[in-house]
């Protein structure tokens, strides 16, 4: 026999969720079904300091917002969103990201600024249809050579950390040289600069 969706082994990531929201004070739908089919989720400038495991059930999520919060971490769970072709976090107190952040495969944009990172998880290099990657106001000194992996990507912000081109992964060097990565959006911290007037 098929399981009822509605047993409530299965609901009880639905009421964990819909309590946090409570906690917080912010809103997201009430019932199962329209978590199950939500698309877009914009919960920035919320205060939220964690998100709950349940987050990861949202697995119809195609773009979530969370700009300007006080998350420190993200959930394990946060990997089981691979629908997800936007995550914005910027403007948060993120000093790592969870592994997990690699099964995120649909991205294509994926937005860190602002944030306490110094590194980044070799699975990053999974992302392999991200195309913009902000890391702006961070406190990287140097860049994982995994984000050399990331063959599709066309704009990399870096304003605000202590790095320079020689810091550039090998495989991003030559793509700015064949002109396929848009380093109009970095300014770098050496005698050549390149200033950027966009935020991401």
């Amino acid at each position: 026999m098929g399981s009822d969706r509605n047993t409530p082994a299965d609901s009880s990531w639905i009421d964990a969720l819909v309590a946090w929201a409570e906690r917080c004070k912010i809103t997201i739908p009430q019932d199962g079904d329209h978590l199950r089919k939500l698309t877009i989720l914009d919960i920035s400038e919320c205060a939220i300091a964690y998100l709950p495991e349940a987050i990861g059930n949202l697995t119809s999520l195609t773009m979530l917002f969370l700009q300007g919060n006080q998350l420190t971490e993200l959930p394990l769970e946060i990997g089981r969103l691979t629908n997800l072709t936007v995550l914005n976090l910027r403007r948060n107190k993120l000093r790592e990201l969870p592994e997990t952040i690699g099964d995120l495969t649909s991205l294509t944009e994926l937005w860190l600024g602002g944030n306490q990172l110094t590194d980044l998880p070799p699975t990053i290099s999974k992302l392999a249809r991200l195309q913009q990657l902000g890391l702006r106001d961070n406190n990287f000194t140097k860049l994982p050579s995994a984000i050399g992996k990331l063959e599709n990507l066309t704009t990399l912000n870096l304003c605000g950390n202590g790095l320079t081109a020689d810091d550039l992964p090998i495989e991003l060097q030559t793509m700015v040289t064949d002109g396929l990565l848009n380093v109009d959006w970095i300014s770098w911290s050496s005698s050549t600069t390149l200033s950027s007037t966009h935020s991401f």
